[in-house]
């Protein structure tokens, strides 16, 4: 190589290394980092740990089971951006011989510009090997809860409730979706509409009347799912026989009345193809009315893929091939929406009672009318007087 060429690239790289000398100071994460020789882990710390495969510049998301969200960006330097919808305690970023670990007091959900180690041969930061984001799983963390009454046990986080946490291309029931850290039980199964002023409580609308020995429900979905659903419609004793309708605070299954095998598990793990409204029949008792009960549905994304096409042959929805949700625990994803419904004659009577005034609000008007005439003509009598 001719000098000034020599010359010309000894001055190109001094340039660059001045310039990540000058620039990656300024570009400083929220927290000092220690550097702890070797390779430390999440564990070292009693803390969990996930660790990504990802090392290459760019933007990836993970959705990490029990948590939630965790999005990090990897850009040139190297430095790492991160942000997560659950706390994190610590953050190692592994490169050359040791590591950086950035440790938040209190917990954070998100930096930016944390970088490896500094080569000391050249005052750079070493290539990036590795990142883990540490963690407690003990933290509450915000998911979608029920609001069944307390007699269900089946509702708050200490009784493994049924939850939801909130992931990248989720699906809902209907267009709200609320989050907490807690089931709020309620015996009019509103707990989670009571604390604020939405009703997320909007994915699932039932007949107006169950008679003619089938109940009927419409369902609203954003998007691909599976759909699991329980009404407690009957009163069912210890030895699984049916004694009366109406709900006794638990869902039960295979009971006979009569000939016929019934079951409280209406919907069971079947598969919405997109977002839409679907509608569902399930049997019921022919002599069914005058009942107050309970349901509980839950949505989850389908993490299957399935060929063209919606109904099985017989016009039949198909079932998810996947792990339905159960009545309680935990589910990476979608919505769980707890019901109240009154079947019976109060209906009746508040149309009959509301048509009332309807009909003789004219007559009231007119009677108003004329008095307030009368007692004009007589003000305006004395006045002349």
């Amino acid at each position: 190589m001719k000098p000034g060429k020599i010359l010309l690239a000894i001055g190109v790289g001094m340039t660059l290394t001045m310039a990540l000398l000058f620039v990656l100071p300024g570009l400083a994460a929220s927290v000092v980092p220690e550097l702890v020789d070797g390779n430390p882990k999440c564990v070292d710390y009693n803390l969990v740990g996930y660790k990504p495969n990802e090392t290459l510049t760019g933007t990836y998301t993970y959705n990490i089971n029990g948590m939630g969200v965790l999005t990090m960006t990897i850009k040139n330097g190297p430095l790492v951006d991160w942000s997560s919808t659950f706390w994190i305690d610590k953050v190692i970023v592994k490169g050359g011989p040791n590591a950086n670990v950035y440790s938040y007091s209190p917990a954070s959900k998100g930096d930016t510009d944390l970088t490896t180690p500094t080569n000391p041969k050249n005052s750079t930061p070493y290539g990036l090997s590795h990142v883990e984001f540490c963690y407690s799983d003990q933290q509450a963390v915000q998911a979608d809860f029920g609001d069944l009454p307390t007699a269900y046990g089946l509702t708050q986080l200490g009784e493994n409730g049924a939850r939801h946490i909130p992931v990248n291309n989720d699906v809902i029931l209907g267009s709200l979706r609320d989050l907490e850290l807690n089931g709020s039980p309620d015996d009019s199964a509103l707990g989670d509409d009571n604390d604020d002023s939405s009703n997320d409580e909007d994915g699932v609308i039932r007949g107006p009347s169950w008679g003619g020995g089938q109940g009927v429900i419409s369902v609203s979905v954003s998007g691909p799912s599976c759909l699991m659903g329980w009404v407690d419609w009957a009163k069912v004793d210890e030895s699984n026989t049916f004694v009366d309708v109406g709900h006794d605070f638990k869902f039960s299954e295979n009971f006979s009345i009569g000939s016929i095998v019934y079951t409280e598990k209406v919907i069971d793990n079947l598969y919405l193809p997109g977002a839409g409204i679907y509608q569902f029949t399930f049997p019921l008792p022919s002599d069914f009315k005058n009942a107050i009960v309970y349901a509980r549905f839950r949505l989850s994304p389908a993490t299957f893929s399935i060929p063209a096409g919606t109904l099985a042959s017989e016009d039949e929805y198909v079932q998810c091939d996947q792990t339905a949700a159960g009545l309680s625990g935990l589910v990476m994803g979608g919505e769980v929406e707890d019901y109240y419904w009154r079947f019976g004659p109060t209906a009746v009577n508040l149309k009959r009672i509301s048509a009332v005034p309807q009909q003789s609000a004219a007559g009231f008007g007119l009677l108003v009318v004329g008095l307030v005439a009368s007692l004009t003509a007589v003000w305006f009598g004395r006045r002349r007087q």
